[in-house]
């Protein structure tokens, strides 16, 4: 009978983790790639806070569950709007931008006569990137912020469905 709770804290380990790997090589640009282990810290801590508070985090299992949706359809939405893919020779590369250019990006742009994202990154460098796009820094953070509470949140939704899975009920 123990060892049944060993096995659930293993698998929510495991799936949580996994989770977050895969999340995180799937969803964060290339300039942001610190964030990839920012997501496993984030399920470490969801892990934590599972086993820890697992009596309030089995009442609120359906605010965590539609939280870590709204967080995933949030970096789906950004990853489809400001994160674009860049060939550099053989080599493909996603892109975080911004929306709107900035002075400098304006002028890229109109130096090169196209305002195609990847021609302007190509243009003046991925480096310059902050400097092409004028929203690109508050993009950033909540791209972070979105990406590190839905590694927290995702952990937290597997470890209730595994503990809900292989608890019986008395």
């Amino acid at each position: 009978m123990g060892a049944l709770p060993n096995l659930t804290k293993g698998l929510d380990t495991g799936v949580s983790l996994f989770s977050a790997l895969a999340m995180s090589h799937l969803l964060v640009p290339d300039q942001l790639s610190f964030m990839r282990a920012g997501a496993l810290v984030g399920s470490v801590l969801g892990i934590l806070a599972s086993w820890i508070g697992r009596s309030h985090v089995r009442r609120q299992a359906g605010k965590i569950v539609a939280a870590a949706i709204v967080c995933l359809v949030s970096l789906l939405l950004m990853d489809a709007v400001v994160v674009t893919e860049v060939r550099f020779g053989k080599e493909t590369s996603h892109l975080l931008i911004g929306t709107t250019l900035s002075g400098y990006g304006d002028v890229v742009a109109n130096q090169i006569g196209t305002s195609s994202p990847s021609e302007i990154i190509r243009a003046a460098g991925k480096d310059q990137i902050p400097a092409l796009w004028a929203d690109y820094y508050p993009l950033a953070v909540v791209y972070v912020l979105c990406l590190t509470l839905l590694s927290f949140l995702a952990a937290m939704a597997i470890g209730v469905v595994l503990d809900r899975l292989t608890t019986r009920k008395r």
